[in-house]
């Protein structure tokens, strides 16, 4: 099973964002990039309960418990070449704070992070680019 959570920020298309998201409680959209700690905090609880394979849905009325074999988290940010730079740490920070919540490795969380800008993706790192938090 994936989860797809969704940060938007300013002028983000919300309804998009919802359409993208697993659920639409996955979305978090931010005034500005200065924001970003506030999407942490609105997604952190829902991420460690996904990493915990405690996570609960509710599809069409009814309530369906996700388990996962694994769990990934996949962050697709736009690359440094089409944000300021200081958004761009604002998305680094970000993500850092995240992934030092949970305990990396190939039977805990893999994390994989994916740059782009106009069109062109970038793999930064790969599910299994790390073993560990180090």
């Amino acid at each position: 099973g994936t989860f797809i959570f969704v940060v938007g920020v300013k002028d983000a298309d919300a309804d998009e964002m919802k359409m993208i998201a697993t659920d639409p409680s996955f979305t978090v959209l931010l005034p500005d990039m200065r924001r970003m700690a506030s999407a942490q905090t609105q997604l952190m609880p829902l991420l460690s309960l996904v990493a915990k394979k405690q996570l609960v849905i509710e599809v069409q009325e009814s309530k369906v418990e996700a388990q996962v074999s694994k769990r990934d988290i996949i962050f697709l940010i736009a690359g440094s070449s089409c944000v300021e730079h200081e958004h761009f740490l604002e998305m680094v920070k970000f993500i850092s704070n995240i992934v030092n919540k949970f305990v990396i490795g190939p039977d805990s969380v893999q994390v994989a992070v994916v740059q782009y800008c106009d069109d062109h993706p970038l793999t930064e790192w790969y599910l299994n680019s790390y073993t560990t938090q180090s």
